[in-house]
């Protein structure tokens, strides 16, 4: 996938250049026309405009070219062309600006996962003992919202108080956190854990400031919530 990306962007790049040495070409040289009948024609008057108004995609205008001859003639002339390259320089300018962009989100996500993860890695065993210790008793309590969320991760089965019980009492919990993929999850799970997340979102945000492993798995859930919320977007 990583290759396929990569030469997707020399080939983006590659059109890039091509788009804009043509337009520096058109705008810089004088383009003498070879037609003795210089007047433009009904189809070219057309064409113009329609170019410039943006109604029509590639696959449109080349479905035209095959149908009409005249419209393949219009198309080569200047005042048309000249429209289009800067349309299609104007949308590769936009694609390097989305790429780089997606490029530091990136970048903002995995720093942000190496923290979290360290901040896992310091969980120690006497920490999980505490976590467990009453949380059955106050169902909407910090504690509970972020084993439900947890669970909701880690389990495949229905998330129900058993379920969240057996989670507590795990103490390899943490580091099984520390290695989970979320990228890796199915769009239905994702989807199922953005909404659990939201329901407990407030608990959750709060326990991330707590020492200890509830701080450590809330604050690991909200930077799970900011990659998979931007997973869904961008699907």
């Amino acid at each position: 996938q990583v290759a396929s990306c990569l030469a997707e962007t020399l080939e983006e790049e590659s059109l890039r250049r091509r788009a804009e040495q043509f337009l520096h070409w058109a705008t810089e040289c004088c383009i003498a026309s070879l037609r003795l009948d210089s007047a433009p024609t009904d189809t070219a008057v057309i064409v113009q405009p329609l170019v410039v108004s943006d109604l029509c995609v590639a696959q449109e205008f080349r479905a035209l070219v095959v149908t009409s001859r005249g419209f393949c003639l219009a198309l080569g002339r200047c005042d048309v062309l000249l429209p289009m390259v800067q349309r299609l320089v104007r949308g590769f300018q936009k694609l390097t600006s989305l790429r780089e962009e997606a490029h530091e989100l990136q970048l903002k996500q995995q720093t942000a996962h190496g923290k979290t993860r360290q901040r896992l890695g310091t969980v120690t065993s006497l920490e999980m003992q505490r976590l467990k210790h009453g949380y059955l008793l106050q169902p909407r309590t910090e504690r509970y919202a972020v084993l439900e969320a947890t669970a909701t991760l880690l389990q495949d089965r229905l998330v129900d108080g058993g379920v969240i019980h057996r989670l507590a009492n795990d103490p390899r919990l943490a580091v099984k956190a520390a290695a989970f993929q979320p990228l890796l999850m199915s769009r239905a799970k994702r989807q199922k854990f953005v909404k659990v997340f939201a329901a407990g979102q407030a608990l959750i945000s709060d326990a991330v400031v707590r020492d200890g492993a509830l701080g450590a798995l809330a604050h690991w859930l909200t930077g799970v919530n900011e990659r998979v919320e931007c997973g869904l977007q961008i699907k």
